[in-house]
């Protein structure tokens, strides 16, 4: 049980999240920050590499290709998340669990948000839309 308010910290998709539960939901919050939030927005759409993920084959293609990349190919798991920050021998480590199991839930889950998933929620936010 929480003691207070909380802080809500959101990440990519986690942003939405964040934002559904700081406008819809009686949760005490302390503060709350999230980047990508114009995927709240009703008119949100999904940037290129999510589209081809969600596209049948292409987005299968795409895993395939990923989960058989070598570490060092600047397309493998590991090579995006070290240049997006994560320390070269945490992305190496997190890029070796990117499996058929993970491939075929990210296929999933992008797949079930088209084509947004949070269109209709713009009208729980308080004020002008």
């Amino acid at each position: 049980m929480l003691g207070g308010p909380i802080d809500l910290v959101g990440h990519d998709i986690g942003a939405l999240i964040t934002l559904r539960v700081a406008t819809a939901f009686d949760v005490a919050l302390r503060s709350f920050v999230m980047d990508v939030a114009d995927i709240f927005h009703p008119d949100h759409v999904w940037p290129e590499r999510v589209r081809q993920l969600q596209t049948a084959g292409v987005g299968e293609e795409l895993v395939r290709v990923a989960r058989e990349a070598d570490p060092a190919d600047p397309d493998s798991p590991a090579a995006r998340l070290a240049r997006a920050g994560v320390p070269i021998d945490l992305a190496t480590a997190m890029g070796a669990e990117y499996d058929e199991t993970m491939a075929r839930s990210i296929l999933d889950f992008y797949r079930s948000a088209v084509p947004n998933v949070a269109a209709d929620w713009w009208r729980d936010v308080d004020g002008p839309a």
